[in-house]
């Protein structure tokens, strides 16, 4: 049976992007090992997802079948990209840093899939549970300009950590 990979390439630079060479490797790889792939791709460099608004924010919050046509549509692209990531067995992220952190185009995404009923809930002692199908395996493909040796350089590097802790917390 095939795999399915969500592929992810969030930066804008097209050919010349290191992450998205990398990302492309990575997708190399796992048809190498696994053979038959069905890869389904979102470019969010080249076509991001908006940032949540105000009335995206109210839809995610509205109980299913309520809040008419508006509502489905405010919340119509994110239930689509929850779709893909739910219905992926790995997910292949190209996350470059600019101005030491992702891109706000990846920030999006991750905004539209941490959801409340869809990808986690909340427990009975108020902590976030994952919704997610357990096995699933995320490779992120990272790449960056710079030299990192000394140590306040480094801990630059660190500042990308809070991003990736909301996007792993409901990871289970």
């Amino acid at each position: 049976m095939s795999k399915t990979v969500l592929h992810i390439d969030s930066s804008p630079l097209g050919e010349r992007s290191v992450s998205r060479q990398l990302t492309a490797k990575v997708l190399d790889v796992l048809r190498a090992k696994d053979g038959d792939i069905n890869v389904v791709t979102r470019d969010i460099g080249a076509n991001p997802l908006p940032h949540l608004s105000g009335a995206v924010i109210g839809a995610f919050f509205t109980p299913p079948g309520q809040g008419g046509p508006s509502v489905a549509e405010a919340i119509r692209l994110s239930n689509q990209a929850v779709d893909e990531l739910l219905g992926a067995d790995v997910i292949v992220i190209g996350a470059p840093m600019y101005n030491l952190g992702i891109p706000s185009s990846l920030k999006a995404w991750i905004d539209h899939v941490v959801r409340v009923g869809r990808t986690f809930r909340y427990g009975a002692n108020g902590r976030p549970e994952s919704l997610i199908p357990p096995g699933k395996k995320v490779i992120v493909a990272s790449s960056r300009g710079g030299i990192y040796t000394d140590m306040a350089r480094r801990n630059l590097l660190i500042s990308r950590r809070p991003i990736w802790g909301q996007f792993w917390f409901f990871w289970g």
